[in-house]
């Protein structure tokens, strides 16, 4: 059964309908509405902006109203404008105040139009989330991080910088701009130090690149390498790029490090929190490159200057060591002289006495001598007739003494064998005997051998 037709429209009509009630709920009312900016795109000619204005969810931050949003020329000017104050680049995630007015397109829909954008609000959102970031971050690290006036104290600030900065990790772009200056700068010093640098590479800006950088710190830490400093560093650019730098994590990654942590982070005007977390922080990367050669340099200067010292320390002690030769030269040169001239009167002496004294001596000496020789003389005599005696004496004893003369008294000797015997225990019955007296001599046999009995 075939509908009944129903009453219609067209949709170029609704669309009319709509842009009057539109029309006349809002006319040319303006309203501030804060919103993030999402599917940003920029065309320089024409001078426009396309992109829509969200709102999340704070829980899980899904969008709870989206509106296609365009800047035409007058308000990209002033887009432009708040890029200037801010020195924020304009693009997604940003969180915006901006004047709007409502339009509705019967080809393009509904639509909001930017007529103008403040930067107070954007400045000080990004003040409020640094003062977050940094609150949490003392925090969260009690141990690590804490403030001491206006200055945080870090455990990279703590470590201590080597005398000598050689060997160190150079996290950056290697295609920009900032990272040629700062090899360059080492390369070319002007006192020929030479650095060995291991170069990790790594986004600088952009999405993720605070996750890519706190990668690569890992990356080295676990290298093992013991390298004297990390390097960190990033050409000029929008004050939003900077923005990678107040990452939380990155910050609290930096504070953390066991390596003395560089930044040259390519802004004379801000100071990012990795910058306060870090052990030294400089501007650019030509500044990080030339705090290095200065560090280094500082160092050879101390030497220089106690190669200085030492070398007047030394002249010092020379010249006073050369002092006291001189005098002690003096000295013993006046002591000799006088102990030359005591000696020489002394030997003047000597001389004198011993042209006098010989003589007299030799006198008394020759007396002495004339007296020890007629002592002798008479004590010889003595002692000789006293010897002949004794020696006459001595003569008739051996004379008297002599087996002749024993013999002649009717004595004999016996003989064995040529030997003369004084003891008979060793001779036995039948040995043969040789008897010598003064006169004969008696050959005979034991017949017996008695013991002669006493009692």
């Amino acid at each position: 059964m075939p509908l009944k037709p129903i009453n219609h429209i067209k949709l170029s009509e609704l669309t009319l309908l709509i842009k009057e009630a539109m029309q006349s709920r809002f006319g040319e009312q303006t309203f501030w509405v804060l919103g993030e900016v999402s599917g940003h795109k920029f065309y320089a000619n024409p001078d426009r902006h396309y992109f829509e204005l969200l709102e999340k969810e704070a829980a899980d931050k899904s969008p709870v109203a989206k509106v296609k949003s365009i800047a035409w020329t007058s308000g990209s000017e002033r887009i432009a404008a708040f890029e200037q104050e801010t020195m924020q680049k304009f693009e997604n995630g940003m969180q915006v105040l901006v004047q709007i007015k409502i339009e509705f397109n019967a080809a393009y829909g509904f639509q909001l139009i930017i007529l103008d954008v403040d930067p107070n609000y954007t400045i000080g959102k990004i003040e409020q989330q640094r003062r977050d970031t940094l609150r949490k971050l003392l925090l969260e690290n009690p141990s690590k991080i804490f403030k001491q006036g206006n200055e945080y104290i870090t455990f990279n600030k703590q470590q201590k910088l080597k005398r000598v900065i050689h060997q160190m990790a150079l996290i950056g772009s290697p295609n920009s701009e900032g990272f040629s200056d700062f090899c360059h700068t080492l390369q070319t010093n002007q006192y020929d130090y030479r650095f060995k640098i291991d170069i990790f590479q790594s986004a600088v800006q952009g999405a993720n690149a605070d996750l890519e950088i706190k990668a690569k710190l890992i990356q080295v830490f676990e290298s093992n390498t013991q390298y004297d400093a990390v390097v960190i560093i990033r050409g000029g650019g929008s004050k939003s790029d900077l923005l990678t730098f107040d990452s939380y994590g990155l910050a609290q990654t930096i504070a953390r490090f066991p390596i003395p942590i560089i930044t040259g982070l390519g802004h004379h005007n801000d100071v990012s929190i990795s910058d306060l977390m870090a052990h030294t922080a400089t501007k650019t990367p030509t500044k990080a490159a030339e705090f290095i050669i200065s560090h280094n340099r500082s160092f050879e200067e101390s030497l220089l200057v106690l190669q200085r010292r030492l070398i007047i320390k030394s002249q010092q002690i020379v010249y006073l060591k050369q002092q006291e030769i001189a005098a002690t030269k003096e000295l013993v040169v006046n002591r000799v002289q006088g102990l030359l001239n005591n000696y020489a009167l002394k030997l003047s002496s000597l001389q004198g006495q011993l042209l006098v004294q010989p003589k007299a001596f030799i006198g008394k000496k020759s007396s002495e001598i004339q007296y020890y020789k007629q002592g002798l003389k008479l004590n010889l005599d003595s002692f000789l007739r006293k010897n002949n005696h004794d020696l006459a004496h001595y003569a008739s004893l051996i004379k008297v003494m002599s087996p002749e003369n024993i013999l002649k008294k009717g004595f004999a000797y016996l003989q064995v064998k040529g030997k003369i015997v004084s003891d008979v225990n060793g001779l036995q019955a039948h040995d043969e005997l040789t008897v010598v007296t003064a006169k004969h001599i008696l050959n005979t046999k034991i017949e017996s051998i008695n013991e002669i009995n006493k009692s």
